[in-house]
């Protein structure tokens, strides 16, 4: 039995330490999903290889977060879930990403674990 089986993951890490946590989560079963800004993360330019085994087994959602449309998405995404993964950017980077609206609403209410990977 896979330990993770049914916990929802957010993940909003990119470049290296962030997503190898989200994929350990995921090979014990941990269903997540990396939410990366509409360029891609970084990893993916610089080390595509890299990039493809440690998100092999994740959906990727590309988010601009600097709209109101990725907000509301991305809150969408952290309503349901059990466990956010946090890293490149860290947490003051993402709430200011996210001051505004549903998001924000989600972020300050949110009782679930936050990962920070760095």
């Amino acid at each position: 039995m896979r330990m993770l089986a049914g916990i929802e993951v957010v993940s909003l890490a990119v470049n290296v330490p962030g997503p190898v946590a989200a994929a350990r989560l995921t090979e014990h079963g941990a269903t997540v999903t990396k939410i990366e800004p509409p360029e891609g993360d970084p990893l993916s330019l610089h080390v595509p290889s890299w990039y493809a085994r440690l998100t092999e087994s994740q959906t990727i959602l590309p988010l601009d977060l600097k709209t109101e449309k990725g907000k509301s998405a991305l809150a969408a995404r952290l309503s349901g879930a059990d466990l956010l993964v946090m890293g490149a950017y860290g947490h003051t980077r993402v709430r200011e990403l996210l001051l505004g609206g549903a998001t924000r609403t989600i972020l300050e209410s949110m009782t679930v674990p936050v990962l920070m990977a760095h």
